[in-house]
């Protein structure tokens, strides 16, 4: 059985550029980035590497993005640190920068991916409502630099985001805001599945299957890790 980076490799290798030197779009972009007075970057110098950083699905911890949510953050992504780990408070784990991000949207997704995180009905569900969609971004680095090899190797794989978000999140079952009633509760009286754990509701009925992630405010960084909250954000492979 193919892992998920495997099928997105070969599901989606048409609507992605493969990691390699860079082509001359790609190159322009990258440029546009370089420090002011510096020479330009040469395709010689820089790998592309890509990286399906995130989606519109449910994650690990009952919460999903909405398209809202994924184009401001294919928005802001350029420009931003690609890191290892999540270094919030220091930059020796980053490891290059990304430069483009892009949205490929579809009306499919193969089923390894919709039940990777437990989730197959409200997955379906997402994508027969409003697609999948998924943010590809694409980070520069030094040729010469050794997480290439990592990369190469599959010694890491699995991406996670770093977001500011305004806090929103909306229920699924009526498109309200929680905290509309309260700070854990939608207008409906739906609680927020955090919440519901928090509080020990055992009422089914009263518990929202996901919570809808919406306001961001800009990207701030994205990281190699060992597991990422969302199963299907990984550099893809072998196509």
């Amino acid at each position: 059985m193919e892992n998920l980076a495997t099928t997105l490799g070969r599901v989606f290798s048409e609507a992605i550029a493969p990691m390699g030197p860079p082509n001359e779009e790609q190159l322009v972009l990258i440029n546009q980035n370089r420090p002011l007075g510096r020479e330009p970057y040469t395709a010689n110098e820089i790998v592309s590497v890509p990286i399906i950083a995130s989606n519109n699905l449910v994650n690990w911890s009952n919460g999903r993005w909405n398209r809202d949510a994924l184009i401001k953050m294919a928005e802001t992504y350029p420009g931003q640190p690609f890191a290892v780990d999540h270094p919030m408070y220091t930059v020796k784990d980053t490891v290059g920068f990304i430069y483009d991000a892009q949205l490929i949207e579809s009306n499919a997704a193969p089923v390894d991916i919709l039940e990777a995180a437990g989730e197959l009905a409200n997955n379906m569900a997402v994508v027969q409502s409003e697609g999948f969609i998924q943010m590809v971004c694409y980070a520069a680095i030094s040729a010469g630099h050794p997480i290439l090899d990592s990369i190469d190797m599959g010694r890491v794989n699995n991406a996670s985001t770093g977001c500011i978000t305004d806090g929103t999140s909306l229920c699924p079952l009526d498109g309200t805001e929680f905290g509309s009633m309260s700070r854990y509760r939608c207008a409906e009286g739906h609680y927020h599945p955090f919440y519901a754990w928090w509080y020990d509701v055992d009422d089914d009925s009263l518990i929202a299957p996901y919570a809808i992630k919406t306001g961001v405010i800009s990207s701030v960084e994205l990281s190699l890790v060992l597991m990422g909250n969302l199963p299907a954000a990984s550099i893809p492979r072998g196509a």
